[in-house]
């Protein structure tokens, strides 16, 4: 994190004391806290985002989730989020001139495990504690300069550690695409067309050979070329984006001779924007191919999905196909996400389904009464084969929130829940209770703030 002089340390130092709570989107909403100046070393931005609740049941015992912020909510994230998770960001820029300028972006992570929520303390420096269920993490840390590509001058250029063009559903806390890690890239070359961009970008896979790598870890780098054309207008309310990922692994001669696979991998989306009055509605179909046949089946696409296909089964390609958005009507807003993925495995033999698929509906209207109040319904189904497992499973949920927020210029909420799983997930739940969990009430409240 970008170190202040000796005049501004305890500022910011009180800065981030006081927002340690908080989890950070890569969608940066403002508020009246998050830009401020440091006489004499330029404009900092502060921001961040955070969730933490509790809740319990009618039968007992902590309140089990079927999804996480890994996973994603496939019937939605009203009453099924267990975990603490807290983001905090600080940029810096500094304005050259006219036409460059510069800025560093930090941001760090804090996350509890599901059911380590500890009274008022929890720890990743005391192994074997439960309260050591927690995770301290760096997300971000890149430089990006604008304005010096004289041929490009709408371009931006970037290196270093970076959430990268993450496309996301806040609904479900879902990543349908999002190639973040560490790499270097050329942003939003203006076109008479669209916005083109291009980067590299690195992640790591463990190898399954066991032959170490150039710094004498078992693993393998993968190169992903991430290729990016956004913003091309159909029409006023519509338009569309492509991107395409292309992904190998690099192999030293030494996993080379021990037989380490080298598979290459393809991730291909393409996505379109309607905005009509009052609404924004996204389409989305997404095709993974060979080394990174898994991509289109899961959260986090792209970052570290490119696993070598050489497991019967893994999956050889998967197809992907979402609907999302939401509607506004004075009052009411309608927020939804529609689901379908399907896979092939490499192989059919010893796997109990070689065409697994997942099915995931969620709709979360909502009434407005006042600037501070908010009323929501959120009902969600999700049906899901695994090609490991021969059972379908299925689950559903139905749950009434209540929001209270302090005002619109801050987007920080407090929200108490009741409502309700079942199917047959949630029928052979016995770990949530002896009876099952299917129809067992649950409640309680959860917060949420962006700044």
């Amino acid at each position: 994190m970008k170190v202040i002089q000796n005049s501004s340390c305890a500022i910011l130092a009180l800065a981030m004391f006081c927002t340690a709570g908080v989890n950070a989107q890569d969608a940066k909403k403002t508020s009246p806290l998050s830009d401020f100046k440091l006489d004499g070393i330029g404009d900092f931005h502060f921001h961040g985002y955070a969730r933490a609740g509790t809740s319990a049941t009618s039968q007992g015992g902590q309140s089990g989730c079927y999804g996480s912020a890994t996973a994603g909510h496939y019937t939605g994230r009203i009453g099924d989020e267990c975990d603490t998770y807290v983001e905090f960001a600080l940029d810096k820029s500094h304005q050259e001139d006219n036409q460059r300028s510069w800025t560093i972006n930090t941001r760090f992570s804090f996350l509890t495990a599901e059911g380590a929520q500890f009274n008022d303390y929890q720890s990743y420096t005391e192994p074997g504690s439960p309260t050591s269920d927690a995770d301290v993490a760096l997300r971000e840390i890149n430089v990006s300069g604008k304005g010096y590509l004289s041929i490009l001058p709408s371009a931006s250029i970037w290196g270093g550690k970076k959430f990268y063009k993450r496309r996301y559903i806040d609904l479900m806390d879902f990543y349908y695409l999002n190639d973040s890690g560490y790499g270097f890239g050329i942003d939003e070359v203006h076109t008479q067309f669209g916005d083109l961009s291009a980067a590299w970008i690195t992640s790591s896979q463990q190898s399954y050979t066991g032959e170490s790598s150039a710094n004498g870890e078992p693993v393998v780098q993968v190169n992903k070329a991430d290729v990016r054309f956004e913003n091309i207008k159909l029409s006023k309310q519509l338009s569309t984006s492509i991107a395409a990922i292309y992904g190998r692994g690099a192999r030293t001669n030494y996993q080379a001779q021990s037989g380490e696979p080298n598979a290459t991998g393809e991730i291909f989306t393409w996505e379109t924007l309607y905005t009509p009055k009052g609404g924004k509605h996204y389409f989305v179909a997404q095709l993974s191919t060979h080394g990174f046949g898994e991509a289109a089946m899961s959260n986090t696409s792209g970052e570290a999905d490119n696993t070598y296909a050489s497991w019967q089964g893994d999956l050889g390609h998967s197809e992907r196909f979402i609907a999302y958005g939401e509607q506004k009507y004075d009052r009411v807003t309608v927020p939804y996400s529609f689901l379908y993925s399907k896979g092939v495995t490499i192989s059919s033999q010893t796997v109990s389904d070689a065409n697994p698929f997942i099915f995931s509906a969620v709709l979360s209207p909502s009434y407005k009464e006042s600037p501070y109040t908010e009323t929501r319904i959120e009902v969600g189904v999700e049906k899901y084969q695994q090609s490991s497992d021969a059972v379908r499973h299925g689950l559903s949920k139905a749950m009434l929130e209540q929001t209270f927020r302090p005002s619109k210029d801050y987007d920080i909420s407090l929200s108490p829940f009741i409502g309700s799983f079942w199917g047959k997930d949630a029928t052979e739940n016995y770990i949530a209770s002896p009876k099952g969990d299917s129809g067992n009430i649950r409640f309680g409240i959860e917060l949420s703030a962006w700044w």
